[in-house]
């Protein structure tokens, strides 16, 4: 966790919103490739919206910085799961059209860490 305060309360946000907003939009924009998962185009629609709406989120946050909170944080390991495989899923387009989140997603790749 980021020293300073403020950087500290910006990792605690991201890391709510990684788990309290991102997991319906996924799962309605997955739905289709589960088995017994019930789903309809409006349904899909609807999850790859709120997900392009958070990385629009995710994108101001970023524009200018190379991580969410200060320096590589838990923040950032949140996130690290549910955007490094946007592009294995249909989301490469919305991905490159927030440079800001997909330069941010080639910094997480270059982790040791990450890449273990």
């Amino acid at each position: 966790m980021p020293r300073d305060a403020a950087d500290r309360a910006i990792a605690r946000q991201y890391m709510c919103w990684s788990t309290d907003y991102w997991p319906g939009a996924w799962k309605r924009w997955i739905a289709p490739h589960l088995p017994g998962a019930t789903w309809t185009d409006e349904s899909v629609r609807e999850g790859r919206s709120e997900i392009g709406a958070h990385l629009d989120v995710l994108e101001r946050r970023l524009t200018g910085r190379d991580w969410l909170a200060g320096g590589y944080s838990l923040a950032d390991i949140c996130y690290a799961p549910l955007v490094l495989v946007l592009d294995r899923v249909g989301l490469s387009d919305d991905l490159a059209a927030r440079p800001a989140v997909a330069r941010w997603t080639e910094r997480m790749r270059e982790r040791p860490s990450v890449q273990a």
